[in-house]
């Protein structure tokens, strides 16, 4: 499975080596991994985490904490409410 997320909050511009949080705006690919599963964290107070890659420029794995990205086909829904 392969799904593409957009960041929505993390840093906000490009580090010379961004492995941990994503650049707001660019696009990743999920692949299906996770770093911290829904079901390991449900009932903590953790956001599951997955495993992210941006989808142009390096291979870099970015933790994509699921409250800062959201899956690409969600984005223009939360354009039209603000």
């Amino acid at each position: 499975m392969r799904k593409l997320f957009i960041c929505h909050a993390g840093a906000g511009l490009p580090a010379e080596e961004q492995d941990d949080m994503g650049i707001v705006g660019m696009a990743y690919v999920w692949t299906g991994e996770w770093l911290r599963s829904p079901e390991w964290a449900e009932g903590r107070e953790r956001n599951p985490v997955m495993k992210l890659r941006p989808l142009f420029g390096p291979e870099v794995d970015v933790w994509g904490d699921v409250g800062c990205f959201t899956a690409a086909e969600y984005v223009l829904t939360l354009e039209e409410e603000n």
